[in-house]
């Protein structure tokens, strides 16, 4: 084996027998151990809250970041085209989404084309076109040039092309659907609502999700909500074997008022469960919805960020070895026994950050490749986010040194 600036060089025999070990054999039976003992375990609920408390404030900042990434027109930073002008232009040009997840493409092209652009995908298996660019508006950095949008929503795990085309013209961009962020998740133990927190945006309607076991004997679902103004449609749902291999029920949620914090409450026989429900204002930055979790949950990572509608959920895995030392043991009533402790805190704080961190300079290395010649810069842009969102994170600590 050699070493180069990307890692190790695993063409050997001898690595490749070793990785091949440690793949198939060694790793699924630590998996499996670890799995064992983080099972159905969470933090307390004063951490739950200070994580949604930490959310709310560093994920207006990231919300920003994200807005100044994702600017279809390139304004205030470099023409995300370059020099050379296309008739028709995809942007960006290679993008990974979840199974599932609803992504878009700006298309950027000549004015005269409006009205002739058709997208089309390679593998409708793997992606599928749910909007057409078809509405334009005039670029502000390109005379003679317009922009639109053009939504996927991803499939099976795969790649495929996405083309944009006219009869004389072709644009081309790639998307890959892998469920690369999290682990497989463990099935539910008992009837509940998907998570924990839910964030709605004003006068937009979205769906909530309710689970529970196979065994579940029951299959009507209710759901209401104690604040009036929040409508839920329908109010009744029924469980249904998921692709997961368990009962999953739907509801719709909108809200004509905001902000407003309120709870959901989900019964299905004698079980019952409650949820925390936002709803911000269009223009609140908390509308991305940046979701923190502390899970006891056993991963060879620390966190992991997921990218998924309405906005991004960071998982932080407890029964990683980094930090399973720091959590001690844990009760049902209080939590683990050192999630408060300042040390802990810190150390989440750092995570959290790091987490971000890497996410946000992958984003920008996806959308403006060229600003990234080197791993040089690529460490600058990692080490700029790495310092703001730990700034950020400090809320999370009693003190102010990480």
């Amino acid at each position: 084996m050699r070493r180069d600036r990307d890692g190790l060089e695993t063409d050997h025999p001898f690595a490749k027998a070793l990785d091949r070990l440690v793949t198939e054999q060694v790793s699924p039976l630590i998996d499996a151990e670890m799995k064992l003992e983080s099972k159905d375990k969470q933090a307390s609920e004063q951490t739950r809250s200070d994580l949604l408390a930490a959310s709310r404030i560093i994920g207006k900042a990231l919300a920003e970041d994200l807005k100044e990434l994702d600017d279809p027109t390139g304004l205030g930073g470099p023409d995300p085209l370059g020099t050379e002008l296309d008739a028709i232009a995809i942007i960006p040009p290679r993008k990974t989404v979840l199974p599932g997840a609803l992504t878009s493409f700006t298309v950027v092209h000549l004015t005269e084309l409006a009205g002739e652009l058709l997208a089309t995908t390679a593998d409708g298996d793997v992606a599928e076109i749910k909007s057409q660019p078809t509405v334009s508006r005039p670029s502000e950095i390109r005379p003679g040039y317009s922009v639109s949008t053009l939504r996927v929503t991803g499939g099976a795990e795969g790649q495929t092309e996405i083309k944009v085309a006219t009869a004389n013209h072709m644009a081309i961009a790639t998307l890959t659907v892998a469920d690369r962020f999290i682990p497989e998740a463990d099935p539910p133990t008992k009837f509940r609502f998907a998570a924990n927190r839910f964030t709605a945006t004003q006068r937009k309607t979205r769906s909530i999700s309710i689970i529970a076991p196979v065994d579940h004997n029951v299959s009507e679902v209710t759901v209401s909500c104690e604040n009036s103004n929040v409508v839920v449609s329908p109010a009744t749902a029924l469980l249904k074997l998921n692709n997961s291999g368990w009962l999953e029920a739907q509801v719709t949620i909108t809200s004509q008022l905001a902000p407003l914090e309120t709870k959901l409450n989900a019964n299905s026989g004698e079980a019952t469960d409650q949820a925390k429900l936002l709803v911000v204002e269009p223009n609140d930055p908390a509308a991305f919805g940046l979701d923190i979790q502390l899970t006891a949950a056993a991963h060879r990572d620390r966190a992991q960020v997921t990218a998924e509608d309405p906005g991004i959920k960071i998982i932080i895995f407890g029964g990683n070895e980094v930090l399973k030392k720091h959590l001690g043991k844990h009760s049902e009533e209080s939590g683990f026994e050192g999630e408060s402790t300042p040390t802990t805190r810190a150390l989440i704080a750092e995570i959290i950050a790091d987490a971000l961190a890497s996410f946000m300079t992958e984003r920008a290395d996806e959308r403006h490749h060229e600003r990234f010649p080197d791993a040089a810069a690529v460490l600058s842009e990692r080490r700029r986010y790495l310092n703001k969102y730990l700034l950020l994170a400090q809320v999370l600590t009693p003190t102010t040194s990480i």
